[in-house]
């Protein structure tokens, strides 16, 4: 009984010196947010699928074929905003809009 009771004491000590903690702050190094739009992207839209069918793809070879042309085009918009030095919520709507894929409706707008 009363490990549990150390266990527990020890538990919401911990809990409360993390609720305590602060955030860090923002640098003065960041650039400010603008109300204008997100930078524009640098990397050319790729129709994956239509290349993969290009080349003959079927089956299992297409869907990994496009598979991994998606996960290169999102590691070249992931480069091109780090390049650019894009943070924030700017970041989000420059990868939403990045590689000519636009916000598709009828996804959540909330996620992180």
């Amino acid at each position: 009984m009363r490990l549990i009771l150390v266990i527990a004491t020890l538990m919401s000590l911990t809990l409360g010196a993390t609720a305590q903690t602060s955030p860090p702050a923002a640098s003065a190094a960041t650039p400010p947010a603008s109300a204008t739009a997100p930078p524009v992207s640098s990397v050319p839209p790729v129709d994956c699928r239509a290349q993969a069918q290009a080349k003959g793809l079927s089956g299992q070879e297409l869907r990994d074929s496009v598979a991994v042309c998606v996960q290169e085009q999102r590691l070249a918009c992931i480069k091109d905003a780090v390049a650019k030095k894009i943070v924030g919520k700017q970041r989000r709507e420059f990868m939403q809009t990045c590689a000519g894929r636009p916000n598709r409706q009828g996804k959540k707008q909330d996620r992180l």
